[in-house]
């Protein structure tokens, strides 16, 4: 059953359906006057990665930065994409579980790339996403 303004479904790996309802995507260094150029910058873009992340979605959830870590700071991808992601809750007594979510890509479309799209799938849910009631 889809939700009424679902923009984009995902299946984990491990079965779990997630459904984002919005994406924010904007360019990577949006905000700076010109691109970090040290290793130092990673933590920078980290930390206006979740302070964006908090000002679309708010501090209920936990964020997750996907890869991030993993990529040279004088490469990161052009486009960074903050989503919120819902699912069914981990504990049956309450009514959702959620999890917001940030990771770059090269490109503005597709959405997510294929890179992203596997660190999504691999996500494992249960630890990372928090429930909530409505």
């Amino acid at each position: 059953m889809s939700h009424p303004s679902e923009i984009l479904r995902v299946q984990l790996k491990s079965g779990r359906e997630l459904i984002a309802t919005s994406l924010f995507v904007s360019y990577t260094w949006e905000g700076f006057l010109c691109r970090p150029g040290t290793e130092d910058d990673r933590e920078l873009l980290l930390n206006a990665s979740r302070s964006e992340a908090i000002r679309q979605y708010g501090d209920h959830l936990p964020i997750n930065i996907l890869g991030i870590d993993t990529v040279a700071y004088d490469a990161f991808p052009r486009v960074r994409v903050i989503t919120c992601f819902e699912s069914k809750p981990i504990d049956p007594k309450q009514q959702a579980s959620g999890l917001i979510c940030v990771w770059l890509q090269e490109e503005l479309f597709s959405c997510p790339d294929e890179a992203a799209l596997k660190l999504i799938m691999e996500m494992d849910w249960d630890t990372l996403a928090q429930d909530f009631c409505w």
